[in-house]
């Protein structure tokens, strides 16, 4: 399971223990390494898409680094927000 998959394990066993509940115990761990996959997967489409528009040309290694970073973890929190940090059930 890639840290993406671990994530959501944690964040939906919290915030999320009805969904969790309605996975048989058996298949949770196989449940969560493929949405973990799927993360991941989406995570760098949405990157990609994001650095298809950017312009990075002019700017120094550093700058160029910093920038490609920025854009990794914007695509993180893009992907995140709508696969794995659902809203808490009322009463958790």
């Amino acid at each position: 399971m890639n840290r993406y998959g671990t994530l959501a394990m944690a964040h939906w066993t919290r915030w999320l223990p009805t969904r969790v509940a309605l996975i048989p115990p058996a298949e949770r761990e196989d449940f969560f390494t493929q949405l973990g996959a799927e993360v991941s997967e989406q995570i760098l489409a949405t990157e990609e898409a994001i650095l298809a528009s950017a312009d990075l040309s002019g700017l120094e290694f550093v700058q160029r680094a910093g920038r490609m970073t920025a854009i990794r973890r914007q695509a993180e929190e893009i992907v995140l927000a709508e696969m794995v940090f659902f809203d808490p059930e009322p009463g958790t």
